[in-house]
């Protein structure tokens, strides 16, 4: 049985794996879609190096090591990058909305390290509960559900030709339909992967959730990923059509199409 502070840590660095995709707060910040997201990734990163221990440590492989390397090698390039800065207080912080300045990507490299010690399974799973999650909410957006922010903020123009890009938990529906590639692939990884009946079906339904969130998005760049994602695994898996899977194929399609020419496939 692992140790208690092992078992901590774990849960720490996947809590901010779940959470920070998730976080959303617009009664208490400004800027309400960066800020959470920025002061859990700290809050987070901080809390798993509290309960670090030599368990923890143990069994580093070859590969780890050398991401180890490279992320150093990385933090060293933008410490040199900020003090030849023109503006090192700007490169220190960052801008007032995305906050991304030396400070929160060292963290960032930082937590990628941890994030790289942890089960990939374990992994998986999280991005696809959480971002299964956040997808739900993106296609609620879209059919005109949504509880925390205002729908004017997202619908482009008047009338009929009213356009919607949800912008889900991300703040811009383009960083929302890059974001969704992830959780579509990490998804149909984990349902392939997966031995338990209960995260194969997760690891499907995080995949499909997000496809379909991602083409409500309205995000062209990642209806391309979905595109070229899906291409390129049908090349390494090479699956056999059956008519199960012939039949599927045409009801999706057929779907996709009703859903177009519908009055909801005109927002």
């Amino acid at each position: 049985m692992r140790p208690v502070s092992t078992r901590l840590h774990n849960v720490a660095v996947l809590g901010v794996l779940a959470l920070v995709p998730l976080l959303l707060l617009p009664d208490a910040f400004f800027y309400f879609d960066v800020t959470p997201k920025v002061l859990m990734l700290l809050v987070g990163t901080a809390a798993a190096l509290l309960v670090w221990s030599a368990e923890t440590a143990a069994g580093d492989s070859r590969e780890r090591r050398w991401l180890g390397i490279l992320l150093m090698a990385q933090s060293v390039s933008l410490v040199t990058s900020t003090l030849f800065s023109a503006d090192r207080a700007l490169s220190l912080t960052g801008t007032n909305w995305r906050r991304f300045g030396l400070a929160a990507q060292l963290v960032l490299l930082l937590y990628t390290w941890l994030l790289a010690r942890q089960s990939v399974q374990h992994v998986l799973r999280v991005i696809a509960v959480s971002g299964g999650a956040a997808a739900v909410y993106g296609i609620a957006q879209y059919f005109g559900w949504d509880p925390w922010l205002p729908k004017q903020a997202y619908h482009v123009g008047e009338g009929v030709w009213t356009i919607v890009r949800p912008p889900g938990t991300l703040g811009h529906a383009d960083y929302f339909g890059v974001y969704l590639l992830s959780v579509a692939f990490a998804g149909a990884a984990l349902a392939r992967a997966e031995r338990q009946r209960f995260w194969k079906c997760t690891g499907a339904g995080a995949a499909g959730l997000a496809a379909a969130a991602a083409v409500l998005s309205g995000t062209r760049s990642a209806l391309v990923g979905l595109v070229a994602g899906a291409a390129a695994l049908a090349l390494w898996l090479r699956p056999r059509f059956n008519r199960r899977g012939a039949a599927l194929a045409a009801a999706l399609a057929m779907a996709a199409v009703a859903f177009y020419f519908s009055p909801a496939g005109l927002l």
